[in-house]
């Protein structure tokens, strides 16, 4: 589990509160829960996690424990391929799950390739792969702008309807 280390002691991951039952739930939320189960609860327990929590050596956490998608998804695709489940894996996906939790699509998408692409990607990541696919296309059907009226073609089916492509 994550421990409260110094800095000094170069841990890769450091938590610089206790260490409940809350956190460590929301440390392992991304290999257990598909986007749909995480609830209101757990994402307020995944901020609490990551506001108190840093990654040594990683210029960018500051901003993707913040819910920063871009740079929670730079993080994660600099570590690709994860070969093994660290405390340093389980931070990064948990601020991916948190950008993507609020309203990126993008980091939906690169967690659910990178469930797809872990050591033990059994029926389980490939279920939870899917979620984070799902919820990707929801977030982008949703800020989906309708086509301006100028780029809309019309045209007459046979029957002499209008249609609208």
């Amino acid at each position: 589990m994550l421990s409260r280390e110094s800095r000094a002691g170069r841990k890769e991951a450091d938590l610089s509160t206790e260490t409940t039952n809350t956190t460590s739930d929301a440390v392992s939320i991304w290999r257990e829960k598909t986007s749909d189960e995480i609830t209101p609860v757990d994402l307020v327990a995944i901020g609490d996690l990551l506001r108190n929590t840093a990654l040594i050596g990683e210029p960018k956490w500051k901003v993707a424990r913040s819910g920063g998608a871009a740079e929670a998804i730079a993080i994660v695709v600099r570590n690709w391929p994860v070969t093994t489940i660290t405390g340093r894996v389980d931070l990064m996906m948990t601020a991916l799950v948190y950008a993507a939790m609020t309203g990126s699509a993008a980091a939906a998408l690169v967690l659910s390739h990178s469930l797809r692409q872990t050591p033990c990607a059994g029926e389980r990541h490939k279920r939870l792969s899917a979620s984070w696919l799902a919820r990707n296309l929801r977030i982008a059907a949703e800020r989906a702008a309708p086509r301006p009226a100028a780029f809309v073609r019309k045209r007459r089916s046979s029957r002499g309807t209008e249609i609208r492509t």
